[in-house]
């Protein structure tokens, strides 16, 4: 089995430009240039050139607030949404949904929909296959790389901005049919404390609840005699969501990183606050006036970092955003990541406490064992994210009665396209 390509982030100078390059380098030594990632600019300028620049909270969106608290109902269910399936006490599976879509009004992308959601604290989501005769494999596909994934960044940006900091409590839940019967599998909640984890998340709740299926099916084939597991299909996925605030004065590290930084000792002492205060005001002035920033204008000698996300791949890296040390001290001068929140305001700069730490990728092979069920992973993040779900020990399989139908009197229509549809329930 082949090992996983080695990124690397570099800066190469040449005629008076200096160039951004992400590459991948491959066991046969093959390298490919990201095409999405790459950048130029004079020698001299600020390494902040390179990325684009926070906004400040000053650009507020609040002309996409509705100041009169009123709900645009049109966007609502005029009839009810049955949904047919049934729930009993033990063990569960899906149906589609049954409606014309004249029940709906017209179809809203899911920021448009951003009052009523807000308003009406919708938390219950539901993803249906459009297909009446789909592949389950296609729609998971669908659901995991883009419905759940966007729904959750959009709750994000909604439920986000200002200076409070958010987290979303989700619970994730497959309708399945097997052999005729109707099963419902579900998670437990699954705490997502950073926007850059949406992703990652959404990847191990599926790959977590696949395996539970995949194990449930071996168990009924077992107990009922079967030579092979039996077929199953997934054409409705129920997504909760619930939103609360995170109990932290400072703003959360996207999990690849969070366990690279200490807590400081110094961080609550008045003078650290009034230091950091005084540095945040600093770029807070840079923002707002797009000046360069001047290392002579610094309340004291510091490097500020920011972290940027490859469109192709979806890696998260840190790239210098402002270097105020020569490269000799690079390594000496106190450090600091720029926080912004997903709609890229700036949020506040949180003190880097190991930059050489922060900074390293290992390209090492490795492997990760979960200490309660042996599981092995490659990456931290992905063993954090098993571990904050127990190893899918609370997970439930539920059986539907057959005739069992579930009805939901106000449905709001968040997306439509050609193979799935995403429904807000309004409890």
């Amino acid at each position: 089995m082949s090992s996983m390509p080695v990124s690397s982030y570099t800066f190469v100078t040449s005629g008076g430009q200096r160039r951004f390059v992400h590459r991948w380098q491959y066991e046969n030594n093959e390298v490919i240039e990201c095409n999405k990632c790459g950048s130029s600019c004079k020698e001299t300028d600020a390494y902040g050139k390179h990325w684009s620049q926070p906004k400040t909270l000053d650009d507020n969106d609040s002309n996409n607030n509705n100041k009169d608290g009123s709900i645009d109902i049109s966007r609502t269910a005029k009839t009810p949404i049955a949904l047919s399936t049934s729930t009993s006490s033990s063990t569960s599976s899906s149906s589609s949904l049954t409606s014309s879509d004249k029940s709906f009004g017209r179809i809203t992308t899911l920021m448009d929909s951003k009052e009523i959601i807000v308003s009406k604290n919708v938390e219950s989501f539901m993803l249906c296959a459009s297909k009446a005769v789909s592949d389950s494999q296609q729609f998971l596909l669908d659901a995991g790389i883009k419905a759940v994934p966007d729904l959750l960044a959009s709750l994000y940006a909604m439920y986000g901005g200002g200076h409070s900091h958010r987290l979303l409590l989700v619970a994730v839940g497959f309708y399945v049919t097997i052999g005729g019967e109707t099963f419902m599998l579900q998670t437990t909640e699954l705490t997502i404390k950073h926007h850059y984890d949406i992703r990652e998340s959404v990847d191990m709740i599926f790959a977590m609840l696949l395996e539970k299926l995949r194990n449930f099916l071996a168990c009924r084939s077992e107990s009922n005699g079967f030579g092979k597991q039996e077929a199953y299909s997934i054409k409705r996925i129920r997504i909760k969501v619930r939103k609360q605030q995170l109990q932290q004065e400072s703003m959360p590290l996207p999990l690849h990183y969070a366990r690279k930084q200490t807590n400081m000792e110094m961080s609550g002492t008045t003078a650290n606050r009034n230091e950091l205060a005084s540095l945040t005001a600093w770029f807070r002035q840079h923002l707002l006036t797009s000046e360069p920033l001047d290392s002579q204008m610094s309340p004291f000698p510091c490097n500020l970092y920011c972290f940027q996300e490859c469109p192709n791949s979806l890696e998260l890296y840190v790239v210098p955003y402002h270097l105020g040390s020569s490269s000799n001290d690079l390594y000496k001068s106190r450090s600091f990541i720029i926080l912004c929140d997903i709609k890229g305001r700036f949020m506040e700069l949180q003190e880097i406490t190991n930059i050489r730490r922060f900074l390293h990728h290992a390209t090492e092979d490795r492997v990760l064992w979960c200490p309660r069920c042996q599981q092995c992973f490659v990456e931290h993040s992905k063993l954090a994210l098993h571990k904050m779900l127990q190893c899918g020990r609370g997970f439930e399989i539920l059986q539907l009665d057959s005739d069992f139908i579930e009805i939901y009197e106000n449905c709001l229509l968040l997306e439509k396209c050609d193979n799935w549809s995403l429904f807000g329930i309004i409890e």
